[in-house]
């Protein structure tokens, strides 16, 4: 275990219940996954993640990050297909600007296939997840987004659908991903990446 995925599992923490993997992709550019219901995520498992175990974990990990009764974070996911062209840069803007009207801290992800964006928004205390799954439908009404945009959390417990976690492989001396960012990785509002030990 490494200093960073503690400090990891602060920010994005380890769900109770369920976690899984990307394993690849299919022929039409779709992910595969693996779920694996009944088991917590692991210190171990972050540090893989991050590639700093001295092995690759080869495959990003995802959870829906929170505890048992509740989560401080979530995230609302902009699919490229849902915001094609011109339009996401805009949606984008309009989520952060929503979201900083409402004095929250949110930081964009751009998403693994390089076309969306999961905005990451951070609560000071842990909230009930139906709670949670509310008010991110709340800041998307307010944000002007058709209500088929999906956030995470989007059921009422630690055991709904998973998201894939940022900066996988950040801290691999092997990868050819960027060092200390990932595959992916937080942004500043003037775009700035976050580095994962920042």
């Amino acid at each position: 275990m490494t200093a960073e995925a503690q400090a990891f599992a602060a920010f994005f923490p380890p769900n109770p219940m369920k976690h899984g993997r990307v394993m690849g992709w299919d022929d039409h550019g779709r992910k595969i996954v693996k779920t694996v219901e009944g088991a917590p995520v692991t210190l171990q498992a972050i540090t893989a993640h991050l590639g700093a175990s001295g092995r690759n974990a080869g495959n990003a990990l995802g959870y829906l990050p929170g505890f048992e009764h509740g989560t401080n974070v979530g995230a609302i996911d902009l699919d490229d297909k849902d915001f094609p062209g011109d339009a996401m840069p805009a949606t984008l803007r309009a989520v952060l600007e929503t979201c900083a009207g409402l004095n929250l801290e949110a930081y964009p992800e751009r998403s693994s296939s390089g076309k969306g964006w999961h905005v990451w928004i951070f609560a000071d205390d842990v909230l009930p997840w139906a709670v949670y799954r509310d008010a991110l439908r709340v800041i998307v009404e307010k944000a002007g987004l058709p209500a088929t945009v999906e956030t995470y959390p989007n059921g009422d417990g630690a055991s709904g659908r998973w998201i894939i976690t940022p900066y996988s492989q950040a801290l691999s001396e092997v990868s050819s991903i960027t060092p200390r960012l990932g595959a992916t990785y937080l942004e500043l509002d003037d775009s700035q990446p976050i580095p994962v030990d920042y």
